[in-house]
């Protein structure tokens, strides 16, 4: 089981309050999150095996990158949970 801070599970709140989580239109394990900062919105993906289970997940954000398919940064949890709740 994975332990969140509460810092990350903020943020994703507030990115998905805020309409920030988008997903893309060509690739629906793709997602775009503009971050709080200018400048590209971070690329998270988020890959599923056939029965819905996590295989990977990656963020281009400094976190993500470090995390080597495994990302836990707010911009995972705000895509993940647009994702869960069935929104594109």
């Amino acid at each position: 089981m994975v332990t969140l801070s509460e810092g990350v599970i903020a943020k994703a709140r507030k990115y998905l309050a805020e309409g920030r989580v988008m997903q893309d239109a060509l690739d629906d394990s793709v997602w775009w999150i503009e971050g709080s900062r200018q400048g590209a919105p971070y690329r998270v993906q988020i890959v599923l095996d056939g029965d819905g289970t996590v295989r990977s997940r990656m963020c281009t954000c400094t976190h993500g990158k470090n995390a080597l398919g495994a990302a836990q940064c707010s911009h995972v949890v705000a895509a993940a949970t647009k994702m869960r709740e069935g929104a594109a």
